[in-house]
């Protein structure tokens, strides 16, 4: 007797797993009387584990906390689409699949939005995608999650966001150098390194003027040196302003002189 329950408990998860994989469950699940549908409840078809792939920025609690069920629901009366339109809708995600288990797992693989910068406007920060996009509205306690990340600064920056990621990644080197870029006057980009010195990109070709900048650090080594402010806004002329306060600077200039 209890080898006939188990081959009919086989049958059943079998069809049902069947209707899953055809995604037919939320159809068919409403043909279930009260009854059949405790029964398999009772038989173990309720959510016991969620599993989601490893993220890179969102928080796995928020997500968890947005889904419209949790663990002890019923399976079978889950809406797996809904759900994955509920996330797409309320986070930076790129692509996202939820599927179930049978009887009782539900896994969920999340393909994020890839932030590129952290925009900053009148005191509030915003993380942004390549196309200038705002993903997320962080406070400065999440600033520390993007501590690696440029900041964009000007306004109406963002709209020329898009423009900027074009050029700017050329080498990877010299953009970890990077702490802040400047939309200035709604017109031009200024760059300021973490060793504080400033870049000046002119209005047109900003992107000639910042591989002109590269080719140039690589005989100069800016970077080696104690430079104030290095300005390319004049097309074929360099501007460099030494930074005083180190000896080997004023000797340079007192040579020059």
């Amino acid at each position: 007797m209890k080898s006939r329950k188990f081959l009919r408990y086989l049958n059943i998860l079998a069809i049902i797993s069947l209707l899953a994989a055809a995604g037919f469950v939320n159809y068919h699940i409403n043909d279930l009387n009260s009854e059949a549908r405790k029964k398999l409840y009772n038989d173990g078809f309720k959510v016991t584990k969620i599993y989601i792939n490893k993220l890179e920025f969102l928080d796995v609690e928020e997500i968890i906390d947005a889904l419209d069920f949790q663990n002890g629901d019923p399976i079978l009366d889950l809406d797996l689409v809904s759900n994955q339109q509920r996330l797409k809708a309320n986070f930076w995600i790129e692509e996202v699949s939820i599927k179930m288990t049978l009887p009782n797992i539900i896994k969920i693989n999340i393909i994020e939005k890839k932030p590129e910068f952290i925009y900053s406007d009148k005191h509030k920060f915003f993380v942004l995608d390549g196309r200038g996009k705002i993903l997320k509205q962080i406070d400065e306690d999440g600033l520390k999650r993007f501590a690696g990340f440029v900041v964009v600064v000007g306004k109406n920056a963002r709209l020329f966001v898009p423009n900027l990621l074009d050029f700017i990644k050329e080498d990877k080197e010299v953009y970890s150098y990077i702490s802040l870029i400047s939309w200035v006057s709604e017109r031009r980009w200024n760059v300021v390194f973490v060793n504080d010195m400033l870049l000046k990109l002119p209005q047109q070709n900003p992107g000639k003027a910042w591989l002109k900048f590269l080719e140039l650090n690589e005989r100069l080594d800016f970077f080696g040196n104690h430079i104030k402010s290095i300005d390319l806004r004049v097309k074929d002329r360099l501007f460099i302003e030494l930074d005083l306060d180190y000896p080997i600077n004023q000797k340079i200039i007192e040579e020059v002189g």
